[in-house]
């Protein structure tokens, strides 16, 4: 079973969940990332919170678990964890990769018990083949034939954007980042990357999407409207797919795909107003009439053929890349 991490009023716990009278927020990190991708987020939170950190198989607190190929394997391994802890209202909060077992998680605990979504830098196959940029692509395969050093180098140059009034981040921040992505890539390993890959590209099932609208679950997006590896329109259909009375979409400026080391502060606020303040209010640039209608009709016409072609496609282009890879497995 997996490890799990408890933040309390900034203390950590290993497994050992003591709950207070705050609200529980689940934190799921996204592609390679572990817990710490948060950059002390979850400390912060856990001020207002009661937080749970989960890692996905290969790397984190999950470093020892087997590798899974599906999202759906995955989420149910999740759940297991969470489960008995008996959790009475929660609240889930994932980045890219992680928002698919988030989309998971919710059906499984039912709108019974998740009272809010917060999904950042979201993609999704069955959303759109768009869901990562050309230079997002090639930048995941030139990263099987460079170094660990190399690689994180070429991230912080494609991921990291600016702070919100335009100002680069500072070198310390950017040193505990680094420390931080040496440590997941050197766990997860290529063969551990590939397979988060697989199970990312071959997730196609919208039905908690459908579930999230269709109940009314407050959400919100939030799109870094300098991601330069998911692109921002694919995040606005995304938007616009699951757009409801109590729904909002929120931009970030400057933000880059991994936002966190630039953003906290932001972020931090965001989630406090949407569990403690806000009205659900869906924002009027987005009220366009019948565009989640014509949306999820063009997405249903999707052909047979394309649906069973993508999940091979990515199966054989990730596991011709893992054969064929020049450096030896980190993990």
């Amino acid at each position: 079973m997996y490890n799990f991490l408890f933040v309390k009023n900034r203390e950590k716990y290993i497994n050992s969940f003591n709950p207070s009278q705050k609200p529980v927020i689940l934190l799921i990190k996204g592609l390679i990332r572990s817990h710490k991708g948060w950059m002390g987020l979850e400390e912060d939170l856990s001020e207002k919170f009661d937080v749970i950190c989960i890692d996905l198989p290969g790397v984190g607190l999950s470093k020892n678990e087997k590798l899974l190929y599906s999202v759906k394997e995955i989420s149910d391994e999740i759940y297991n964890v969470l489960q008995p802890l008996n959790i009475k209202e929660l609240y889930i909060m994932s980045t890219s990769f992680g928002t698919l077992m988030t989309l998971e998680l919710t059906k499984m605990f039912t709108n019974k018990i998740v009272k809010g979504v917060i999904l950042t830098s979201a993609n999704h196959t069955g959303i759109g083949l768009n869901r990562i940029s050309m230079r997002g692509f090639k930048s995941l395969l030139k990263a099987y034939f460079q170094s660990k050093e190399e690689n994180i180098e070429k991230f912080i140059e494609f991921l990291i954007g600016k702070k919100s009034n335009g100002d680069e981040l500072e070198e310390e921040v950017i040193e505990i980042w680094k420390k931080g992505v040496g440590n997941d890539i050197e766990e997860l390993g290529y063969k551990g990357a590939t397979i988060q890959s697989i199970a990312a590209g071959t997730y196609l099932t919208k039905d908690g999407f459908d579930y999230i609208r269709d109940n009314l679950i407050p959400i919100k997006i939030i799109i870094p409207d300098n991601d330069l590896f998911i692109p921002v329109s694919h995040q606005k259909d995304i938007y616009r797919y699951v757009m409801s009375p109590v729904s909002q979409c929120i931009f970030l400026k400057n933000g880059g795909h991994d936002f966190f080391p630039t953003h906290k502060d932001e972020v931090f606020n965001i989630v406090y107003k949407f569990a403690f303040e806000e009205k659900y209010e869906t924002q009027s640039e987005f009220m366009m009439e019948n565009i989640s209608n014509t949306l999820k009709t063009q997405l249903s016409n999707q052909s047979l053929i394309f649906k069973m072609l993508l999940p091979l496609c990515f199966i054989f282009a990730f596991s011709y890349l893992y054969a064929k890879k020049r450096k030896p497995d980190l993990a």
